[in-house]
């Protein structure tokens, strides 16, 4: 949605207006006798400084809105230059993006850590996805899940990791033997996504990896806001002896903010 507020001549007049925005949706609406609780993210661009015409102001206003995003959801972020500059690595990072599934130019991670409780190194790892850019730098996935989420790419990129993440550990039953504990993070949209699990299912039954080897990581947005979809997902892959994680835990529903 846009809002197009015209005679703003000082940053606090755009202030009063978006947070009595964000005020507006604390408490929840009533649509056919539930509650829905919604939440705000709000990019804001002022011309001249932000640009003259309405593209660059639509664009720069996006912008505000993906940091508003990274901030934590539910609050509001003005265009700066150093956004200008973000924003320039955005659209390096789609360019790269684009037909890297058909490039296999994804790489994997797996990086060994040390649980809570005294176990020897290497019986627990996180798989991790980075994308090589072309100036060498390995790209995380904060940087290009957003785009991938603007092209509905989350659930082949899933899809793919899923399919390398049990072939490699098919093609090294050593390390399988002593595994403890493969954690696979999964995007929310993941979570929803019919076509997800069935490429989980048929991943353990063509590369025979046993099923306690392997835990979800799942946000904490995702169980919070996807609860039915997430309990779904779970109820179906516990009863085959998965584990799960939770996520991002105290950084967006339950953090001090």
């Amino acid at each position: 949605f846009i809002v197009l507020l015209r005679g703003v001549t000082e940053h606090q007049d755009a202030i009063v207006i978006t947070e009595n925005l964000l005020n507006s949706f604390k408490e929840p609406f009533l649509i056919d006798g539930r509650e829905l609780m919604l939440t705000l993210s709000i990019g804001v661009a002022i011309s001249p400084e932000n640009g003259r015409c309405a593209s660059d102001l639509l664009r720069n206003a996006d912008t505000a809105m993906y940091q508003a995003k990274g901030l934590g959801r539910n609050t509001y972020s003005f265009f700066s230059k150093e956004m200008n500059t973000m924003m320039l690595r955005r659209f390096e990072i789609e360019e790269q993006m684009h037909g890297a599934l058909e490039r296999n130019e994804f790489e994997l991670y797996y990086q060994p850590y040390q649980a809570l409780i005294d176990v020897p190194e290497g019986h627990y790892f996180e798989v991790f996805l980075r994308l090589p850019m072309k100036n060498g730098v390995l790209a995380p996935p904060q940087d290009f899940m957003p785009s991938a989420e603007r092209y509905s790419l989350t659930s082949r990129i899933d899809r793919w990791v899923i399919e390398n993440v049990f072939s490699w550990l098919h093609s090294h039953p050593d390390i399988v033997e002593q595994l403890e504990c493969c954690n696979i993070n999964l995007h929310g949209h993941s979570v929803t996504s019919t076509d997800v699990r069935r490429a989980i299912l048929s991943a353990f039954e063509r590369y025979q990896i046993p099923h306690n080897k392997i835990a979800f990581d799942i946000s904490e947005t995702t169980a919070i806001v996807q609860q039915e979809d997430t309990l779904t997902f779970v109820n179906t892959f516990a009863e085959l002896g998965c584990k799960f994680a939770l996520d991002d835990f105290g950084s967006g529903f339950s953090s001090y903010s």
